[in-house]
């Protein structure tokens, strides 16, 4: 229960990321100052977007694209945070909610490794 639990609420954080994303890409009109940080954004989301086929990989690259953001973000004129705001701090929002979805998935890694444990040990103790 523990490890559905948490898996289910890192990918959920990382699914308000993705909708997010989308929906600033949708709606926020680009000014040509911005255009990094809109490659950024759309680039993050279509990868977040198939990541579950790539579970393996997925905290890792989630924090490579989230330090990207972070990269591209400081080289865009600061006018970008005035003239495009929801993309400006989406680099912020999809860093936080990935440290809390890394955090739910250690969680998750952790149930799997109590429950491994426990089977051996009843494994030993039975004979099986």
């Amino acid at each position: 229960l523990m490890y559905i639990l948490s898996f289910t609420t890192a990918l959920a954080f990382q699914g308000w990321c993705v909708v997010e994303g989308w929906l600033i890409l949708r709606t926020e009109k680009e000014h040509p100052s911005c255009a990094p940080l809109h490659l950024w954004l759309l680039t993050y989301s279509l990868t977040l977007a198939v990541v579950p086929c790539f579970m393996g990989c997925a905290a890792p690259l989630a924090a490579v694209l989230v330090l990207a953001g972070m990269a591209v973000r400081a080289h865009v004129p600061t006018s970008c945070r005035h003239s495009e705001p929801r993309a400006w701090v989406f680099v912020d929002s999809a860093s936080s909610r990935g440290v809390m979805s890394l955090g739910f998935a250690s969680l998750a890694s952790l149930a799997v490794l109590w429950a491994q444990q426990s089977l051996q040990e009843i494994s030993r103790r039975w004979g099986a």
